[in-house]
């Protein structure tokens, strides 16, 4: 029997939408359409995966505000944390790859209009995360396919819902918001190089660092933008 679906506990400065599938797609629909706008968050009714996507009106030139992807990330980072066991390791590898005991779990992923240069401030912002609370059934059939994915029920978190993992998700993302409005980037990249940990690199440079405008640092100096990691054209 199906497990069933109960409702993400959101904050108050957001709003949720359950979508059947894709709440990617259906966050752009809406934007499109002008049904949807900042503070928005859309989220499958799924079991298998934690599915969301938050609409952003950013007030900032485009890379800062791609300054919310780390910081989603940092917020996921944290709520994987205080979801699942304490012998869960969760790390992240750069920009915004989500690990479980070094498995891959997840991925975010931003989409802006396009044509958006550097200096320009985007109309819009989609932050869009999947999180594997379990395996495909393939995958759980023949364990030697997945050894560099994983999913949080194989890592021992078996009681962690969609619906709580996002509005914890959803809950920390305010939270550090609010820290960067008050603060700037300085806390987010701090704890961002903590999850990345010690052996992260960048096509085969370390990475050193994360500097106050969201770049990767690589060893001798050179840098890697966020607009760069995530794809931004």
């Amino acid at each position: 029997m199906p497990n069933r679906v109960t409702s993400p506990d959101f904050p108050p400065l957001l709003s949720g939408h359950p979508v059947a599938a894709d709440p990617k797609a259906a966050a752009l629909a809406g934007l499109s359409e002008g049904r949807l706008g900042a503070g928005d968050l859309c989220w499958a009714e799924g079991t298998e995966a934690a599915e969301l996507a938050l609409v952003l009106e950013p007030e900032v030139p485009r890379d800062q505000a791609l300054q919310m992807v780390p910081l989603m990330a940092v917020a996921v980072c944290d709520a994987l944390a205080h979801s699942g066991p304490p012998n869960i390791a969760i790390g992240l590898n750069w920009p915004a790859t989500f690990l479980a005991n070094g498995g891959e779990l997840g991925q975010l992923e931003v989409t802006l209009p396009k044509g958006c240069g550097a200096g320009d401030v985007p109309e819009w912002m989609v932050l869009s995360l999947r999180l594997a609370l379990r395996l495909p059934e393939g995958l759980r059939a023949e364990p030697g396919r997945a050894a560099q994915v994983t999913a949080l029920h194989e890592e021992g978190a078996g009681d962690v819902t969609a619906a709580h993992l996002i509005g914890a998700v959803a809950r920390h993302f305010l939270a550090w918001h609010d820290g960067w409005q008050h603060e700037g980037f300085g806390p987010v990249a701090v704890a961002l190089f903590g999850r990345l940990g010690p052996g992260a690199a960048v096509a085969g440079a370390a990475l050193t660092g994360i500097d106050e405008a969201g770049a990767a640092v690589l060893e001798g100096g050179k840098r890697q933008g966020l607009a760069e990691a995530m794809g931004v054209e």
